[in-house]
Order: C-alpha cells, then structure tokens, then sequence
C-alpha cells in the first residue's frame, strides 16, 4: 500500500502485480493491464513524490514503473544476500524530494497559511529550492528561473501599503506562480 501525497488516497498492489486505487489516487498501469507476468510475487509499491505515477518492486527486486516514474534500475537476478543466495525484498520505498519543484511547491502552498509577514520566508525557500534546482519535477526546468524571480519579488514587497503599482506587480506574479505550480486559488 502507497498513500498520495496529499493524504487523499492510495494504491493498494496485489501479488501479480494489479494495482487498486483509490480516493484521488490515479490508476497508471499494472503489470496485468500490459501483461507482464512477474517472475516473483510483487513485494511493494512507491508513487513518485507528486503522485504522478508508481514503481512495483517484485520479491527477486525486479522494478516496474509507470505513470511519469522513471526507471533507474532493479537487482533481478543480480543481487546476492551475505548468505550467498538471490537477495529476497520485502517492500519499496523512495528518497525524498528535498530540493527543486516539489519542495518550492509545497512551501509556496505553506506560505498561503502563514500571517502576512511569514509569507516571505516561504517564498524566499521557495525561491532557494528553484535556483538550486537538480531535478525535473515539471517536463523542465526552464520556468524555474522566471518562477525564482517572481518568489523573489513578492517576499521584496512590503507587508502593507503597497502602491497601485506594487500592487498590480503582486497580483500578476501570483498569477504567474499559481500557474507554474497549478495552485489556482492561492493568494487570490
């Protein structure tokens, strides 16, 4: 079993690899649906850290992905325990997305919680996670500099009294930045 990252679903996988979603969790593929035969029971399932796909980990560590989960490799018949045997897997699980989209994402959602003088700070980490971008958490990373550099600009502003001018410039980069992040609705 795998959860969304928003808490509002999950998959659950059974041994032959078929994959059961629920709540807003999507359905991506399984290994019956391509009809692939697993030479193992699958062991486990992990989704991508947008919930945008998932990876099957069969019991010999053989991987399958699918949805936007890409592949990085398996240990099917590879892989050796300290017995000497074929190394035997019991589950899945992924590194955690600490820099790039999804981390600016999620402190750009953060900040629309937090008391007007907060919202800078979750816009400058935003911005940092941007800059220092390594992944690609959309299909690139060319909006990335843009999307920095409107964060930047919003966390210059001040808390109140902003200028007609100033103002306007807000309201256009927060449009701007619900759309690279498909947040409509924040700050509105």
């Amino acid at each position: 079993m795998a959860a969304t990252p928003d808490g509002g679903g999950y998959w659950l996988v059974g041994a032959d690899g078929g994959v059961f979603s629920f709540g807003d969790a999507s359905f991506y593929g399984s290994l019956p649906s391509e009809h692939i035969e697993p030479a193992e029971p699958v062991a486990g399932i992990a989704p991508v850290s947008d919930g945008g796909g998932y990876w099957l980990l069969g019991a010999d560590g053989e991987v399958f992905s699918f949805g936007d989960a890409q592949f990085h490799g398996s240990c099917a018949d590879t892989c050796t325990s300290t017995s000497g045997r074929p190394a035997r897997f019991v589950g899945i699980t992924t590194t955690p997305d600490t820099s790039g989209f999804a981390a600016a994402k999620q402190k750009w959602e953060a900040g629309s919680f937090a008391i007007s003088a907060d919202e800078g700070f979750y816009w400058i980490q935003s911005a940092t996670d941007l800059t220092n971008a390594t992944d690609s958490g959309m299909s690139s990373t060319s909006g990335y500099q843009a999307a920095a550099e409107d964060l930047q600009q919003l966390a210059s502003l001040p808390d109140a009294m902003l200028t007609p001018t100033q103002g306007a410039e807000a309201e256009q980069d927060v449009t701007s930045l619900n759309a690279f992040f498909d947040t409509p609705g924040l700050y509105g």
